[in-house]
């Protein structure tokens, strides 16, 4: 073979292989950055829709301790964002979600309670048994390890 035939293979493989080089980093690198991005869009919608949940949540369960349950419409908004959660949530928050729900249902169903109760109840309370903390634990271990995937 001619030393120029050689020369311009070598040149012509080795453009190929740069923009091959080139092209694979550049297709990587996107597909890495879109994946982060959808990944920080589902932790921000999951965010909000955990907070939605324990604002929702924490309402019903102060209007619960003072009122009994006169007209299914006031769990409506919670029982919505219950079944939203269920769509996208792992199973730990789901099974404290499905607790906050069955709490929150059962203290409807008991007479209601006064002030003087309801800070007693409070000083013999813990936190593992509130299951609105319960959750809140829940959803951030869940979202600390989606954090953890970026």
């Amino acid at each position: 073979m001619d030393n120029s035939v050689v020369t311009a293979m070598a040149a012509l493989f080795g453009s190929l292989i740069g923009g091959l080089t080139t092209l694979a980093t550049a297709w990587l690198s996107q597909r890495y950055t879109t994946r982060n991005q959808r990944l920080r869009e589902e932790i921000a919608k999951r965010e909000t829709l955990y907070g939605e949940y324990i604002d929702e949540a924490s309402e019903r369960m102060i209007d619960a301790l003072g009122h009994e349950l006169g007209d299914a419409n006031q769990i409506v908004r919670m029982y919505g964002l219950f079944c939203r959660i269920q769509l996208v949530c792992s199973g730990p928050v789901l099974e404290t979600a499905e607790q906050l729900m069955k709490r929150t249902a059962e203290v409807y169903a008991m007479p209601s309670i006064t002030l003087e109760d309801l800070l007693r109840g409070a000083r013999e309370s813990t936190a593992e048994s509130d299951p609105i903390v319960a959750f809140s634990r829940a959803c951030r271990q869940e979202l600390e390890e989606l954090q953890r995937r970026l």
